[in-house]
């Protein structure tokens, strides 16, 4: 009786899984209605049975999700106000279904962290990283994407996905990460002190002044480090255009930390989870002072002096004004369009199918 019953418990439960995947067409439409100017992506394979002209009942036709990508408009906007860095990184769908999130952070100039994009792919493969590349290629164009600098956790096949797509792209890899996998070979507090202050000298001759000392007491340890290019994790030798010196890839932890729960919930309940926490990642509290569009802005704390308010607060007329700022840049008024059905495609929304 127990065995029946779990049994169709999970029956129910799968079900809601497989039913949100025959929604998501729909979904992506509604998205493109609700936010003009973003990018939706939605990439299926098709049965063979698609390709007659003569469509029967006995015919087998079905469709295969395989990918699905999101680039809000808001997003869009924000970041390119912001300095060019982006973190990329993967995380696992815990789904009957499986499937990997890719996520592409940047800095906003209050350091916080930016959503900018985000894509449900099969598998993380040199083909899925390619494909997100490109698409942000797409939504933001070659010229700012190839002056980005990305930094990422070595994830598999994005190395010979920049080296297809993005030739020579600036790229950063996470120094906690590399830490995690030096410690494996290599322990001590002595040899993890001294690797973070090669990972944060700002000049070549400070790196090689730690580097020393790290090969007079292990050799192999120094062979281990010095194998790895000091660009991709030095600040010695960082470029200084993205005016960001952070040699750890924290915001993207961050939001996959904020979005732990979500990771568990049918396809369409996962997007729509995270076009929130996208929403909420750019409220702006009323104390805090009015966002300026400014690469270069700094963190300014709490508004002005009032003087019934107290210095920690800002007048009503300044609340009112901030919060209906950023709703207007969050979240862009719905503009009529004609009829979009869910297989159209045009500059936005791209229907993708395997041959």
């Amino acid at each position: 009786m127990a065995g029946r019953s779990r049994q169709a418990a999970l029956e129910e439960i799968q079900g809601a899984y497989l039913e949100q995947y025959k929604r998501i067409a729909d979904y992506c439409s509604e998205l493109l209605r609700a936010n003009p100017g973003s990018s939706v992506t939605l990439k299926v394979q098709r049965s063979p049975d698609f390709e007659v002209e003569d469509q029967q009942q006995r015919l087998n036709n079905y469709c295969i999700f395989q990918r699905v990508y999101v680039c809000l408009a808001a997003c869009k906007k924000s970041f390119l106000q912001c300095r060019k860095f982006l973190g990329l990184d993967v995380c696992f769908l815990k789904t009957p279904q499986g499937g990997q999130l890719l996520t592409a952070v940047g800095w906003d100039p209050n350091d916080q962290m930016l959503p900018i994009a985000y894509a449900v792919v099969e598998a993380e493969t040199k083909d899925t990283w390619k494909w997100f590349l490109r698409l942000l290629i797409d939504d933001f164009g070659v010229d700012i994407i190839g002056k980005t600098t990305f930094m990422s956790d070595q994830q598999k096949g994005l190395l010979p996905a920049f080296d297809e797509v993005i030739p020579g792209v600036d790229h950063r890899f996470c120094v906690r990460h590399l830490y995690s996998n030096f410690r494996k070979k290599f322990s001590g507090l002595h040899l993890k002190q001294l690797m973070w202050r090669s990972a944060k000298a700002t000049h070549w001759k400070e790196w090689e002044k730690e580097m020393q000392i790290i090969r007079t007491i292990n050799v192999d340890a120094h062979r281990h480090l010095n194998a790895i290019p000091p660009r991709f994790w030095s600040r010695s030798r960082f470029n200084f255009h993205p005016k960001c010196d952070t040699i750890v890839n924290n915001m993207c932890e961050s939001f996959n930390g904020a979005i732990v729960e979500s990771r568990e919930k049918p396809i369409v309940t996962i997007l729509e989870d995270i076009r929130d926490e996208t929403r909420e990642e750019r409220q702006i509290s009323p104390n805090q002072p009015l966002q300026h569009p400014s690469p270069t802005q700094p963190n300014l704390g709490p508004g002005p002096h009032h003087p019934q308010l107290g210095p920690r607060q800002s007048p009503p007329e300044a609340r009112h004004s901030n919060h209906h700022h950023q709703r207007r840049w969050v979240q862009p008024a719905p503009a009529k369009q004609p009829g979009l059905s869910p297989s159209a495609t045009n500059s936005h929304f791209m229907f993708l199918q395997e041959s």
